[in-house]
């Protein structure tokens, strides 16, 4: 999927990056939540 985008989208500057919710909490119970409840599988 990353070269379908890169192709096309030439000239421009691409960052993907592996997310790792698990490092993502904190102490809030409500950002917690909000991290666990979102898509991880979307772009």
């Amino acid at each position: 999927m990353t070269t379908m985008i890169a192709e096309a989208f030439k000239g421009y500057i691409h960052g993907f990056e592996d997310l790792k919710k698990e490092k993502m909490f904190n102490r809030s119970r409500t950002h917690n939540r909000n991290i666990a409840k979102s898509d991880w599988k979307m772009v």
